[in-house]
């Protein structure tokens, strides 16, 4: 999925995202893609004159994004990162949490849930094509497969207002919970994202 979105990014010459400077993948500091893009030496969003005019000091990788509404929810800054800032976070990211090797760039085309015993983990096989690191090699073929073992699986196909499962996974989250597994081992992120809104709702309206 991440590896579609950067070629249809890369390949329709988007210029930077829609979500702002908060929206990122470090779980521990909510201003790492901040203080990132004081160190990145990519493509400028923002010329150095307006830079300075705007008082925006390095953050010329950033694109302000106006006639936004402010919400009690959510009041700014405004700004988005560029598509080459993020992208540049993201694998300084898998750098410094040392998850090199446990990314697997390809097609996932089968989940085996947990059953009885073992650790628990569900084993995800993952299509990387030629080149990739292979567990196993279907015989006259290019296609290399990969397992990775997880805890949690979360899809992120369709969008945000109609989430879309694949048959396949649907049926491994059915199997997942007939073998006991918790319902949240197989999920979707409309899911995550749906539950981080009841939950903050419910903070708002002091019922937690």
């Amino acid at each position: 999925f991440m590896a579609r979105w950067q070629s249809a990014f890369d390949l329709l010459g988007i210029q930077h995202l829609r979500s702002t400077r908060f929206v990122h993948l470090d779980p521990a500091d909510q201003d790492a893609l901040t203080v990132a893009s004081e160190r990145f030496d990519g493509p400028a969003l923002v010329s150095g004159d307006k830079q300075r005019d705007e008082g925006r000091g390095g953050f010329g990788h950033f694109m302000e994004l106006k006639g936004l509404l402010r919400r009690k929810e959510f009041h700014g800054p405004y700004d988005a990162p560029s598509t080459a800032l993020f992208h540049a976070h993201c694998e300084q990211i898998a750098r410094r949490y040392r998850l090199e090797d446990s990314l697997a760039r390809g097609t996932v085309v089968a989940l085996r849930p947990p059953v009885g015993g073992g650790d628990g983990c569900i084993e995800v096989d993952v299509d990387v094509g030629e080149g990739g690191p292979e567990d196993d090699a279907d015989e006259g073929s290019s296609r290399r497969v990969h397992t990775v073992r997880a805890e949690r699986v979360v899809f992120a196909g369709g969008f945000a207002a109609a989430p879309r499962w694949p048959a396949w996974a649907a049926e491994a989250k059915e199997q997942a919970a007939q073998a006991g597994a918790p319902s949240c081992a197989i999920t979707h992120a409309h899911d995550l994202f749906d539950a981080g809104r009841v939950a903050t709702s419910a903070l708002d309206a002091g019922e937690t």
